[in-house]
């Protein structure tokens, strides 16, 4: 029994409050990066080159990046569209900065399509919670409905 009841917390909590806050996630960043996505696509951004910076044998994107003619220097930040080859400290890779976070892009980038699938999935997410909750709805105006009202034939 008590192992239902917190099954039944644990699916609740899922569907309540984790799919909806990880899918609203999605579709915030999503948006708030599709725009320098786009714009490294396009070539848009300030030619420079990022530096690999690794800890511990873990190279996942980060490191330093300086614009073509050195004036501007970002650290940390992360490399999108990481090269075939794998990242090693002090590797040199070149890349744009596109505005926004603290990010930069290969040449060329295709992140656009990473930041267009994140927030359909978080429309997915979104609408599949408004779709559950209708239902469950309809299904307990349905329950309500079906049963009979003892009181509703007394004088």
């Amino acid at each position: 029994m008590v192992r239902e009841d917190n099954a039944r917390i644990g699916r609740a909590l899922a569907l309540w409050l984790l799919l909806p806050v990880m899918s609203a996630w999605f579709v915030i960043d999503g948006v708030l990066q599709l725009g320098p996505a786009w714009r490294a696509h396009e070539g848009l951004g300030t030619p420079g080159v990022f530096t690999a910076r690794c800890s511990h044998g873990d190279c996942l994107g980060g490191g330093t990046w300086t614009s073509g003619d050195g004036r501007i220097r970002l650290h940390p930040v992360r490399l999108y569209d990481e090269p075939d080859q794998r990242l090693h400290t002090g590797r040199r890779v070149p890349a744009q900065y596109a505005g926004g976070s603290g990010a930069v892009y290969g040449i060329p980038s295709n992140n656009y399509r990473s930041r267009i699938a994140n927030i359909l999935v978080g429309l997915i997410g979104l609408a599949a919670v408004g779709a559950i909750a209708v239902h469950r709805k309809r299904r307990e105006r349905a329950d309500r409905l079906s049963q009979p009202d003892p009181n509703r034939f007394r004088a």
